[in-house]
């Protein structure tokens, strides 16, 4: 009985065949690979938006007016209101549970700012004009990571006719920069975008809890021009 050998033509093909095969599942295996990467990333991008939005709903829901002594106003020191709302930081004064154990009360300050590239929350008891004051006293949370900036924008209620209700709602970039003319009261809304480090752009927008009594029922439509 004799063997029969390969020839050349037959090795070479078979070896084409093999490498074909490799360099598909290679291909395939690659594919397979970025997508599992791909959903993992969204994943943890899912989640940490998640945990912004839940921040972000607890604070800017539940801010409401406040009004402290303002040393720098004058003597006796008048009662202000601590809000002070800018383009890119904002400080304002919120409801929260009360912690027994560590003595803080019901309402929380907190200040919201972009520091080295994270979205940062200040909080403490009390309330400080110049949060440089509050030193080791206050509690820092990093709510966000890898940020290029915030850009918050508040809702404005101007005087006028109280039917027309579309025209009268204003967006500013500024709040309560006038300190001659403070406002009374806090804004009806806020929003806020965060503009990522990778080009993502996300916004959100939440009623305040100090602005209640203005309110609109039924279903809403843009202003027609």
């Amino acid at each position: 009985m004799t063997r029969r050998r390969f020839t050349l033509i037959e090795i070479i093909i078979a070896v084409a065949v093999f490498t074909l095969v490799m360099v598909t599942l290679y291909g395939f295996g690659r594919q397979v690979s970025r997508g599992w990467e791909r959903i993992r990333r969204d994943q943890h991008r899912l989640s940490d938006l998640m945990t912004l939005d839940r921040a972000l709903d607890t604070m800017l829901s539940n801010a409401v007016p406040f009004r402290w002594p303002d040393p720098t106003a004058g003597e006796p020191p008048p009662d202000t209101l601590v809000f002070a709302g800018h383009q890119d930081w904002l400080l304002l004064a919120t409801l929260q549970r009360a912690a027994v154990e560590d003595g803080d009360g019901a309402i929380r300050f907190v200040l919201l700012s972009v520091e080295d590239g994270q979205l940062v929350a200040h909080y403490h008891s009390r309330p400080f004009r110049d949060w440089q004051e509050v030193g080791d006293a206050g509690r820092v949370s990093v709510l966000a990571t890898g940020v290029d900036r915030v850009e918050f924008q508040y809702a404005d209620f101007a005087p006028g006719d109280d039917a027309d209700w579309d025209s009268r709602l204003e967006w500013t970039s500024e709040w309560d920069t006038d300190p001659d003319h403070p406002r009374e009261e806090i804004p009806l809304a806020i929003m806020v975008t965060v503009v990522w480090q990778d080009g993502r752009v996300e916004s959100w927008l939440r009623r305040t809890a100090g602005q209640g009594y203005r309110e609109r029922y039924g279903k809403w439509s843009p202003r027609k021009e």
